[in-house]
């Protein structure tokens, strides 16, 4: 399978995980509790430098790392 996009919803229809591009181009994984709320997020600049980022309930940034 392939797509520019994918997506992982719950029984209730929550996107608990999606994989996918940002807008320049670059590859990210977003992950999100039983709310639908982005708890981590990891991705590529595109200079190949990784980064991670863990998020609050409230979805504010708590911790990054590049």
């Amino acid at each position: 399978v392939r797509a520019k996009r994918f997506e992982l919803v719950d029984d209730d229809g929550h996107t608990r995980a999606v994989i996918g591009r940002l807008g320049d181009g670059s590859p990210h994984v977003i992950l999100a509790d039983d709310k639908g709320q982005m708890r981590c997020a990891i991705w590529l600049a595109p200079n190949g430098t990784p980064s991670v980022a863990f998020f609050d309930a409230n979805s504010r940034r708590s911790w990054i790392a590049a």
